[in-house]
């Protein structure tokens, strides 16, 4: 189909959803969008089915973290001080500024949040390979390790064969046991018969020279200390290659166009603006 019959025929009956798109996307983020620029725009692969060249959602209110368990997704969206004023991710979509990293999560749709929402932006291309801190404090390299440690932690102290901490009460509750636990050394002992994963060891061991349990794992995961940054979606744009290949995520409803019909979808934006 030419591109000037799309305009006129085909994409008109998405004009409900550009209308909405033109409505209620920063106007300054949209014009990077509307001119086809250079930038670090955000993508993000659905792995739904659809055929729609644009799909407008609210965004989740209870995701559950993808490829593991949940008890970091929790941890920041509910009980971790240092990432209150964050978007929370149990509340956002995961995106990446890379669209052919995107592209391993399915079809790649260029994404335009609603409103100007604050955007969190991990310090490398995942949020499991994110934060330093915890590798240098036990030679973790991914963060599903820290899952981990929790759940090993809730089966020795709890007695639970499950391993699983699905709510924040299960981990707050986990949390006040670990500190009122007088004797950490028997824990320890325990841990370094049964336990492959060095991580809930280290994490007992500094929490007998702490406060408490959650400062020690408030201090490791620390956005700030391990390179996170939160920005708008028009800073992030003009934020500059070293930006290009990162793990984002934001708390609010956004259109999804899909990246292969983003031009004709453009132009037809553009004709409804009174635009040539």
């Amino acid at each position: 189909m030419r591109f000037r019959q799309f305009l006129k025929e085909e994409s008109n009956h998405y004009d409900v959803e550009i209308k909405d798109i033109i409505k209620n996307v920063d106007s300054k983020y949209l014009k990077h969008f509307l001119d086809d620029e250079e930038g670090n725009f955000i993508y993000r692969g659905k792995n739904k089915k659809t055929h729609n060249a644009i799909v407008i959602s609210d965004n989740p209110k209870q995701r559950q973290s993808a490829n593991t368990s949940n008890e970091f997704t929790l941890l920041q969206s509910h009980i971790l001080p240092s990432w209150k004023n964050w978007p929370k991710r149990e509340e956002s979509f995961i995106c990446s500024t890379n669209p052919d990293y995107a592209g391993n999560f399915g079809p790649v749709f260029l994404v335009l949040p609603f409103g100007n929402p604050d955007i969190g932006v991990c310090s490398k291309f995942d949020i499991w390979e994110s934060f330093s801190k915890l590798r240098y404090f036990s030679y973790v390299e991914h963060t599903p390790l820290f899952n981990n440690a929790m759940r090993a932690l809730n089966a020795l102290i709890n007695k639970n064969d499950s391993w699983k901490l699905d709510t924040v009460v299960d981990i707050k509750n986990l949390i006040e046991k670990i500190d009122k636990y007088e004797d950490k050394d028997e824990l320890i002992n325990q841990l370094t018969k049964s336990s492959h994963n060095d991580l809930p060891i280290s994490l007992l061991e500094k929490t007998k020279e702490s406060e408490s349990f959650l400062k020690v794992i408030d201090e490791l995961l620390n956005p700030d200390d391990n390179g996170f940054k939160k920005m708008t979606a028009e800073k992030l744009f003009k934020s500059g290659e070293s930006y290009d290949d990162r793990e984002v995520w934001f708390a609010a409803s956004a259109a999804f166009i899909r990246d292969s019909d983003s031009s004709q979808i453009r132009g037809r934006m553009k004709y409804l603006m009174g635009q040539k």
